[in-house]
Parts: C-alpha cells; sequence; structure tokens
C-alpha cells in the first residue's frame, strides 16, 4: 500500500509541491486506483479533510473505497499551503493545480471540482485537455459576476465577507450558518473555526475579489472530455440554473440533479468515471440503454425522474399519478433490475445513459 493511503484511521501524509511562482501547496494522495484530482475549493480541500468536514471526507473516502486515487490539495493561501502569497488571480490558483499533477508525475486524469474548485478544473481543463480523461463539476457556476453578485446566496455571501477584517470571529461564524442553511448552530460553530484555522482576513477578501472577477464562459466551448454535471440541491451556494447554462455551453457534458445524498453523489461520479469514453450524450435505443427489454415505456420515464433527484411526490405531480402508483412503478424497476435504492437507481441510469 502507498505511503499516501489512511491505514487503520491513520492521517494521509501532507506532501508539498512547488509552483512556478514558487509557491508551495500542500497535497494528499489516498488510495492506489486510477487517479482523481479535485481541484481546490474555498478554505483548501486538504485542509477540510483534516478538520474533518463532512461532504470533503465523505467523498474522498467514498472514491477510495471503491478503488480510486483520490488527490486534494490547499489552494495557495489557505491550509498547509504557503500563506503569505502575493497573487491570488484565477492563473495563480491553476499553477497550483499544475504544481500538484506535476510532482505526482499524472499524465491522465480524471479531474473535479467542487465550487469555486471546479472553477479552477474548468480552467485547467480548457489548457491542459490531454492530460484530462474526463470532468466531474459539482455545482460548478460560469460566472463569478452573478453567483456573487445576483444570486441571492452568493450575493450574501461576498456581502458578509466585507466585514472579515473587521471582525473575523463574527463573519466566520455567519458564514458557518450560511454553509449549514442556519439549520445546525454547532456545525456552523465547527465550520467558523475551520475557516479562521484555514486563512486570513486579507487572503480571504483577496480570494473573493478573484472569484467575483471570474468569467469561465470563453473556457467551456473549448472543453470536449466527457464532463459530469452534478446539481446536489442540498448545497446552499449552487443553482440548477448555474449548472444548466455550464452544460449548455460544453459540447460533451451531461447534466444529472441530486437531491443532498452523498451516497448517490459518490455513485453518480463512480459510474460515469467507470462508463467507456464515449460521448456522455449519447442516445441508443431503449433496449441498449437499459439492458433489459422488459422494462416498460412507464418505468423507464420513472427511471429517468429518480435520476433526475425527484421525490415520490413530485414524479407524482409530473406523471400526473398517485404517489402508490409511482411507488408500484419504483418497486417493479428495483425487482427488474437487481435493484435496493434510488442511489443505485440513480447510478444504473447514468451507466445506461438513461440520466
Amino acid at each position: 500500500m502507498s505511503a499516501g493511503c489512511r491505514i487503520g484511521g491513520v492521517e494521509p501524509r501532507i506532501l508539498h509541491a512547488k509552483t512556478s511562482d514558487d509557491v508551495r501547496i500542500a497535497y494528499f494522495s489516498l488510495g492506489e486506483g486510477p487517479p482523481i484530482v479535485f481541484g481546490s475549493n474555498a478554505w483548501g480541500d486538504a485542509h477540510f479533510y483534516k478538520e474533518l468536514h463532512p461532504h470533503t471526507r465523505r467523498m474522498t473516502d467514498g472514491l477510495v473505497e471503491l478503488g480510486w486515487r483520490v488527490i486534494r490539495y490547499d489552494l495557495r493561501g489557505m491550509g498547509s499551503s504557503d500563506r503569505n502569497v502575493a497573487d491570488l488571480s484565477a492563473d495563480a490558483l491553476v499553477r497550483d493545480l499544475e504544481a500538484v499533477v506535476g510532482r505526482i508525475g499524472l499524465q491522465r486524469f480524471a479531474l473535479a471540482g467542487l465550487h469555486a474548485g471546479a472553477a479552477t478544473a474548468i480552467r485547467y481543463a480548457a489548457r491542459h485537455q490531454e492530460h484530462v480523461s474526463q470532468l466531474v463539476l459539482l455545482n460548478p457556476f460560469s460566472s463569478g459576476a452573478h453567483r456573487f453578485g445576483l444570486d441571492p446566496a452568493g450575493r450574501t455571501l461576498a456581502t458578509v465577507s466585507e466585514m472579515a477584517e473587521d471582525d473575523w470571529a463574527y463573519f466566520s461564524l455567519i458564514a458557518g450558518n450560511l454553509v449549514t442553511n442556519f439549520a445546525n448552530p454547532d456545525h456552523a460553530r465547527a465550520l467558523a473555526a475551520t475557516f479562521q484555522r484555514s486563512t486570513s482576513p486579507s487572503t480571504h477578501l483577496a480570494y473573493m475579489d478573484t472569484l467575483k472577477a471570474m468569467d469561465l464562459t470563453p473556457f467551456l466551448p473549448l472543453i470536449s472530455v466527457p464532463t459530469l454535471i452534478v446539481h446536489d440541491t442540498g448545497f446552499p451556494f449552487g443553482s440548477f440554473e448555474d449548472c444548466q447554462e455550464v452544460a449548455d455551453a460544453m459540447p460533451n457534458a451531461r447534466l444529472i440533479v441530486i437531491p443532498g445524498d452523498a451516497a448517490a453523489e459518490i455513485a453518480a461520479i463512480d459510474t460515469f468515471l467507470r462508463t467507456p469514453r464515449g460521448s456522455p450524450g449519447a442516445t441508443p435505443d431503449v433496449e441498449s440503454r437499459t439492458g433489459a427489454a422488459h422494462l416498460t415505456p412507464r418505468e423507464i420515464e420513472v427511471l429517468r425522474l429518480i435520476a433526475g433527484g425527484r421525490t415520490n411526490r413530485e414524479m407524482s405531480e409530473d406523471l400526473m399519478l398517485s404517489e402508490r402508483t409511482v411507488a408500484r412503478h419504483i418497486t417493479n424497476i428495483y425487482d427488474k433490475l437487481g435493484l435496493r435504492s434510488k442511489a443505485e437507481a440513480t447510478a444504473y441510469a447514468i451507466h445506461h445513459n438513461l440520466a
């Protein structure tokens, strides 16, 4: 087992890569399978993993358990990377990712990113498409001006960020509550402490300025690698409209909606990355898509809606059926395909191009 693997609860060893502008970037590697590199989100992905952040932990450990090698790092100015940095531009953030990939010596890998990390992944993929086998974008956006200027959640974060230098602790607590939708005060306080340990107020403000100025629209049409775009409805700073805009601009992208279910999100990513490298938008005939001619057209329709993250009630309204009838269709789908849950149904639908 490689030195980067967690054994018996021992944390992965933090290593460092040096960027072309001489900034030390902290990173770790877990697992021994095909590599997935995550563009770092705000506050630093390696830092979040070390601090037991639930989403970062579940996503990383879940993919490792499925046989992947996951590489996470802290962007410059945050976590265990160099804190005193002069350049926090979008290009500088790509240099962080380039340094980690170069230090490990990866030639071909899957690339992923959540929100701001997705923005870095997009810019890297447009510049180094020969290295990227597949791309996974979790709650991406194409315009920082829209995300942090017009969208209510993003605008709120940008507005409260302005108080960071005056009252770092109070800002961090407000940000923690925004992330948790004001539903979990204990988690919000833990996140606030994590934020404060990650970086300084001035670095956070400089980073927010970079995000607000980002325009990814010129890069999206350049990326032809198979791309999965996930709108996780449980993420407070993403929107379906943002995800749809990114998907529409990319020539080889597929968009799915997952209702805040970490297991379903991991299953969808795993299934997508294991799918042959053909176009994710391909639409073969129904029998080849399902692998079973005995699914009825209505059951295929219900399977599509499950993969789209619809609840039983929403499917009932969409199809003008009773909830009992919808439940019966779901039971029939599970029985015919040997499935046990909506997460497995979502993964099946993605694998067979039904999402």
